[in-house]
C-alpha cells in the first residue's frame, strides 16, 4: 500500500528555481553548496563569459551585456553606469596598477576593443587613451594572461609576443625559433605562464608550444594525429591554475594533460565529463579540501566524483565559458545559464531518516522523540514509528501505521508509549502492545507518582489507568478551567519539582498532589504577564530564569521572580518568530528548532546565527514537539524531512574575527552645483572623508561584507562616536546618517557574518557637516567688518550732520541774538527815550510807549531763552541746572525772598534732547516764575532728584496759595500758563502736579522718565 500527493504548484516552483543545494552523495565530511545567480538576481546577461575578483575581493563579471560587479548582495552594470556602452565582454584581467582589462570578441577570437577600468577611481578609459597609441584590435588574439607581478602578455596575428610591465611601456618580441630570425608562422593563443616565467600556448589545431619571456620559441609538441580532433585548454582565470589542456580524441576518452614547469606536458588522466560541447571549453578548478572542479563534476584526489552540479543545475553542462577559485574558498563557474558559486563548507550536521529526492517538499515528518538504551525512537505522520541506532542513525526497525503519530515516552516502569490520533499505544517489556481509546489525539505525557500518568491533549489534560485502561479528566484544574480547552503541547519539570505544562493559553504550573496553581499569560498581572500566549517549550536554568519557545514572539527570556521578560524575534535576528523548542548547551548557549532552520543564540553578546540547508540541514521547517537531548550530548531536532542530529561542541570554534573584507559598495551624493547624484565611492576610498553640504544633511553609504556566503544573514553595524547611544545593528546594506550637528564626526562601520564572527577590519570615515556659508566662520567675520564699517560711515555721518546741526545752531542763536536782539533792544530804548523827552505827550501815547518798552523787554527774554537752548555749548546737564540756578536766584533777589535750591548728583549725568532741554527749562522758568509774582512767599525751594526711573522737579514756596475749585481736578492750574505747563510736561512724557491750598503754599511737581 503506498499513499501518493498531488504535486502543486508552489512545489514545482521550489523545483524548478533551486538557489542552494546539497549533496547528492553520501554523507562525508564536507557538504557542497551551490549558489546560481541569473538576471532574475540582478546579473546583466543569462550568458557570462569571464570572471576575476580584485585585491578588494569584489568580483567582476562579465557578460554579453557589459560588465557587472557583485558585493555578494547585488550586481552592479558598471559600464551602463560609468563610462561608454561597451558591449560583450568576453576577457577580464588586472594588472599590478589596478586596472581592469575589459575585452571585448567579435567571432572567432577577433578582439574588437579594449577597455580599461582603473579600480582606485572608477575611471574608465580605452587602451588608446591610457598608452596614447593606436592599435588596430583584430590583430590581437582571444587570450590576455596577467601574471603574479602584474604584468599581461598577449599575441598578435602577426607572431608578435606583447608584455606590459607596470612603470614600462609595452614591449614587443617577435616569435621565433630557437636560432632563427624568421617569424614563426603560426597563431599562438596563449593558455598559461609557468613560474619559469615561460608562456604556454596552442596552435591549432593541436600543437603545444613553449615560449620564453622574449619570445623565443623553446620547444613544440605535435599532437596532431588521425585520431586527434583537436586539442584546446580548461579554463580558469587565473595565471598558474590553468596549466591544464584537453586532447579530444576520435573514438576514446579524451586526455587531460597538465604542464608541468621544466618538464613539459604530462598525462594526467582522463576527462571525466565527455559531455563538453562543440566549443571545446571545459572548467578546471581547484577547491581548499583537496578536491577540484572539472567543469561539472566535483572529484577528489582518487578520481572519484563525490559531487555533480547537474544533479541540480542540468543546464551548467551545456557550456561553461570562465571559471575561478575565489579568495574565500568559493569555486567560480559561468557559462551560457548564468553564474554559480560552489562552496565547500565543514559538514557538522547528520541527517536521519533523511529522503535525497522529496518531490512533495518534505519526507518523513517527525514528531515525538525518545532516547533509550542506545536507541532513538522516533514517532511520524503517516508512516508509523522508528528505531535507530542512536551513534550513526541506521534504522533498526520500523513499525508502519498509517495513523499521525504524536507523543512518544518512557514511563517509570520502562515502558514505551507513544500517541497515535485519538488513541495511546503502550509496548511493553516483553514487547505487548496495548492500546487506549482516550479521546483527542495527545502531544505530550508525563508519568507522576502523585499526579498520575498525565496525557497532554488538544483539549487539556487527561488522566489514564495504565492498570483499568480508565481515561479521565484531570480532577484539579482548581481555579484554571482555562486549562481543559488549551492544547497542551509539552509538560517539564523544574528543580523544584513543579510541572511546567506549555499551551496554546499560556503556561501552568502544577504542584504535584495539589493540581494547578497558577497561570502565566498575555493577559496576566505584572508578576504574571507573558508576552505570548502559545507556549511550545521551556527550559529552567540555575539561577531561575525560564527560557520559552513561543509560537509568535520567538525566544522569551522570562525571570520568574520579578516577572521581567526579554524577546529575541526576527527583529533581532532570529529566522523566524515561531520556536518550537530550546535547550542550553554546555556553554550557555541557546539552540531552537525554528519554522525557518535552527538558531544559535550566545546569549553574552547577543549574537544569533541561523542555520539552514545551505549549512547541511535535511529541511528549513521543524515541528512541534520534536526535539530532545541525546545521551552523548548531541542534539536533535525533527522536522518535515527526517532528524537534525549534531554536537553543539563541534560548533564552538573561537569566534574570531573573519578575514573577509568588509569593503565600501556605494557612495552617492547630491552635487547642487552639477544639481545631480554623483556617484563618490572612490573619492571616500582614498579620502576617507564625507563632506554633507548645506542642505544636505542626510549621509547613505552602501557596504559589503564580501564573503559571498548567505549574504542575507550578514549584520552590518554602524555608530557616530560621540553622538549615537551605540552600536546600530541591521541586515540592510544601506547605512544611512542623519541631522548631525554642524562639526567633525566619527563613524564606524563593521560587520558579522552568518557564523557570528565579526569582520577583521572596520570602515571608520570622517563626516565634516558644513555650516552654510551664511554661518560660517569667515563669512561671519566679513558680515562683522561690513557691519562695523557700515557702523563708522554711520557715526561718521552723523557726527558730520551733528557738526553741522551745532554750527547751525550756533549762526541761528548768534543771528537771533545780533540782529533780533538788538532790533528789540534799540525798539525798547526808542519807546523809552520818546516817553522821557516829550513832555507833551498825551496819556494815552505816553501808556503806548510804556506797553511797547515792556513787551519788547519781554521779548528780549524769552528771544535770550531760545538762544540759550539753541546754543550747542549749552546741551550738557551741567549747563542746564546753572541756567536753572541763575533763574532762582535772581527771581528770589527780585522780592527778597528765601532760596533752597538741592541738586542730586545724578541728576548731573542726565541726558536730554534740545527739545526736552528746552520743555524742562521753559516748565520750570514759568513755575519759578509764578511763585515769585504771585504766592507772595518768604522762601522758594527746589529739588531736583531721581526716585527710582523716573526725575523729580518740585517747585515749592510758602506762600498764600489759592483755592482748587470744582471746575478744575484736584492737582490741574487753569489759565494759559498753566496749559502751556501741562503741554511741555506732555512733551517730556512726564506727569505735572500741582498741590496747593490757602495759607498753605504752593508746589509744582513735575516726575518723568529722561
Amino acid at each position: 500500500m503506498s499513499v501518493h500527493f498531488p504535486k502543486t504548484p508552489s512545489t514545482q516552483v521550489l523545483l524548478s528555481i533551486p538557489l542552494l543545494v546539497q549533496s547528492a552523495f553520501a554523507q562525508q565530511d564536507v557538504s557542497y553548496h551551490v549558489r546560481h545567480f541569473t538576471p532574475e538576481d540582478g546579473l546583466s546577461h543569462r550568458q557570462v563569459n569571464a570572471v576575476v575578483q580584485d585585491d578588494k575581493g569584489f568580483l567582476w563579471v562579465g557578460t554579453e551585456a557589459g560588465l557587472d560587479r557583485f558585493d555578494g548582495h547585488e550586481f552592479r552594470n558598471w559600464i551602463t553606469r560609468e563610462g561608454p556602452g561597451m558591449g560583450p565582454v568576453s576577457r577580464l584581467c588586472i594588472d599590478g596598477e589596478d586596472f581592469l582589462w575589459v575585452i571585448h570578441h567579435g567571432s572567432v577570437d577577433r578582439v574588437l576593443g579594449i577597455h580599461m577600468l582603473e579600480l582606485r577611481s572608477g575611471r574608465v578609459t580605452t587602451f588608446e587613451q591610457r598608452f596614447g597609441t593606436a592599435f588596430d584590435p583584430s590583430d590581437f588574439m582571444g587570450e590576455f594572461l596577467a601574471d603574479r607581478k602584474g604584468s599581461v602578455t598577449w599575441c598578435t596575428r602577426e607572431g608578435e609576443l606583447m608584455r606590459y610591465t607596470p612603470g614600462r611601456s609595452i614591449q614587443r618580441w617577435p616569435i621565433h625559433r630557437t636560432g632563427e630570425t624568421a617569424v614563426y608562422q603560426g597563431e599562438v593563443h596563449l593558455m598559461d605562464m609557468t613560474p619559469d616565467g615561460h608562456v604556454w600556448g596552442m596552435v591549432k589545431p593541436a600543437t603545444l608550444v613553449e615560449i620564453s619571456e622574449a619570445g623565443e620559441l623553446l620547444r613544440e609538441w605535435n599532437y596532431h594525429t588521425g585520431a586527434v580532433r583537436r586539442m584546446f585548454r580548461t579554463k580558469a582565470s587565473m595565471v598558474g591554475n590553468s596549466s591544464w589542456f584537453i586532447i579530444d580524441q576520435v573514438g576514446a576518452p579524451s586526455a587531460l594533460y597538465r604542464i608541468e614547469p621544466g618538464v613539459g606536458p604530462v598525462q594526467r588522466d582522463t576527462l571525466h565529463d565527455p559531455a563538453f560541447d562543440d566549443y571545446g571549453s571545459c572548467v578546471r578548478v581547484e577547491l581548499p579540501n583537496g578536491n577540484h572542479l572539472e567543469h561539472s563534476f566535483v572529484i577528489d584526489p582518487q578520481g572519484k566524483v563525490v559531487f555533480d552540479l547537474a544533479t541540480e543545475f542540468p543546464d551548467v553542462r551545456y557550456r561553461l565559458l570562465c571559471g575561478l577559485p575565489g579568495r574565500n574558498g568559493q569555486a567560480w563557474i559561468g557559462g551560457d545559464f548564468g553564474l554559480y558559486m560552489l562552496e565547500v563548507r565543514p559538514d557538522r550536521f547528520q541527517r536521519w531518516l533523511y529522503s535525497e529526492a522529496i518531490p512533495q517538499g518534505y519526507g518523513k515528518r517527525c514528531r515525538g522523540l525518545l532516547e533509550w538504551n542506545g536507541r532513538l525512537l522516533v514517532n511520524t505522520e503517516i508512516e508509523g514509528w522508528y528505531e535507530l541506532s542512536s551513534s550513526d542513525g541506521r534504522v533498526l526497525r520500523h513499525e508502519p501505521a498509517w495513523l499521525t503519530g504524536f507523543a512518544l515516552i518512557r514511563d517509570r516502569k520502562a515502558r514505551i508509549w507513544y500517541g497515535q490520533q485519538e488513541e495511546v499505544v503502550m509496548v511493553d517489556l516483553d514487547g505487548t502492545v496495548r492500546r487506549y481509546d482516550c479521546g483527542w489525539e495527545t502531544w505530550t505525557a508525563l508519568d507522576d507518582p502523585r499526579e498520575g500518568f498525565l496525557l497532554g491533549q488538544r483539549e487539556g489534560l487527561m488522566v489514564l489507568d495504565p492498570n483499568t485502561g480508565k481515561c479521565s479528566t484531570y480532577p484539579r484544574y482548581n481555579d484554571q478551567p482555562v486549562l481543559a480547552g488549551a492544547h497542551v503541547l509539552a509538560m517539564e519539570r523544574d528543580t523544584n519539582g513543579s510541572i511546567w505544562l506549555c499551551t496554546d493559553r499560556g503556561l501552568f504550573s502544577i504542584r504535584p498532589g495539589e493540581g494547578v496553581k497558577e497561570r502565566f499569560w498575555v493577559g496576566g498581572d505584572s508578576l504574571h504577564r507573558l508576552p505570548d500566549d502559545d507556549i511550545r517549550h521551556l527550559v529552567p536554568d540555575a539561577q531561575g530564569i525560564y527560557w520559552l519557545a513561543t509560537a509568535s514572539s520567538g525566544l522569551v527570556r522570562w525571570d520568574r521572580a520579578t516577572g521581567s521578560t526579554r524577546t529575541w524575534t526576527r527583529a533581532q535576528g532570529m529566522p523566524s518568530n515561531t520556536v518550537h523548542g530550546v535547550y542550553k548547551d554546555a556553554d550557555g548557549d541557546l539552540w531552537m528548532p525554528t519554522e525557518n532552520g535552527i538558531a544559535r543564540l550566545d546569549p553574552r553578546t547577543d549574537v544569533i546565527t541561523t542555520y539552514t540547508t545551505a549549512d547541511g540541514l535535511p529541511h528549513n521547517e521543524f515541528n512541534r514537539i520534536s526535539h530532545t537531548r541525546l545521551a552523548n550530548g548531541r542534539l536533535c531536532f525533527g522536522g518535515l524531512n527526517g532528524l537534525t542530529v549534531f554536537d553543539p561542541r563541534a560548533f564552538h570554534d573561537t569566534l574570531s574575527d573573519v578575514q573577509e573584507p568588509l569593503v565600501l559598495a556605494g557612495f552617492d551624493q547630491y552635487d547642487a552645483r552639477l544639481q545631480r547624484t554623483v556617484d563618490r565611492a572612490h573619492e571616500l576610498d582614498s579620502t576617507g572623508i564625507i563632506r554633507v553640504y548645506p542642505g544636505d544633511r542626510t549621509v547613505q553609504i552602501k557596504v559589503a561584507l564580501l564573503n559571498f556566503d548567505t549574504p542575507g544573514s550578514t549584520t552590518y553595524a554602524w555608530q557616530v562616536e560621540d553622538h549615537s547611544p551605540g552600536w546600530i545593528e541591521q541586515r540592510e546594506q544601506l547605512i544611512r546618517v542623519g541631522d548631525l550637528p554642524y562639526g567633525e564626526w566619527k563613524l564606524r562601520i563593521r560587520a558579522r557574518d552568518a557564523g557570528g564572527h565579526w569582520s577583521a577590519r572596520e570602515l571608520d570615515y570622517t563626516i565634516e557637516v558644513l555650516r552654510p556659508f551664511y554661518l560660517q566662520w569667515w563669512f561671519l567675520l566679513l558680515c562683522l567688518s561690513a557691519f562695523g564699517a557700515l557702523v563708522a560711515l554711520w557715526s561718521r555721518y552723523r557726527l558730520r550732520r551733528q557738526l553741522e546741526v551745532v554750527a547751525m545752531r550756533d549762526r541761528i542763536a548768534m543771528d537771533l541774538h545780533d540782529e533780533v536782539g538788538g532790533t528789540l533792544s534799540r525798539l525798547a530804548l526808542f519807546a523809552d527815550t520818546a516817553n522821557a523827552t516829550d513832555p507833551a505827550l498825551k496819556p494815552s501815547t505816553r501808556k503806548l510807549l510804556e506797553r511797547i518798552s515792556s513787551n519788547s523787554s519781554a521779548a528780549l527774554g524769552s528771544m535770550n531763552d531760545i538762544v540759550w537752548a539753541v546754543n550747542a555749548g549749552n546741551d550738557s546737564m551741567p549747563q542746564v541746572i546753572d541756567r536753572m540756578r541763575a533763574v532762582a536766584v535772581q527771581a528770589s533777589e527780585a522780592i527778597g525772598c528765601s532760596l533752597f535750591f538741592e541738586v542730586e548728583p545724578a541728576v548731573q549725568r542726565m541726558q536730554l534732547s534740545l527739545e526736552q532741554r528746552r520743555d524742562l527749562y521753559l516748565l520750570y522758568k514759568e513755575a519759578v516764575n509764578n511763585a515769585v509774582k504771585h504766592s507772595g512767599c518768604s522762601a522758594l525751594r527746589i529739588r531736583f532728584q531721581r526716585e527710582g526711573r523716573e526725575m523729580l522737579l518740585s517747585v515749592s514756596d510758602n506762600g498764600k496759595g489759592f483755592v482748587q475749585d470744582g471746575t478744575t481736578a484736584p492737582g490741574r492750574l487753569s489759565g494759559n500758563g498753566s496749559i502751556n505747563m501741562q503741554r511741555r510736561a506732555a512733551g517730556l512724557n512726564g506727569k505735572l502736579t500741582v498741590t496747593s491750598a490757602p495759607h498753605a503754599g504752593t508746589q509744582v511737581d513735575l516726575r518723568f522718565q529722561p
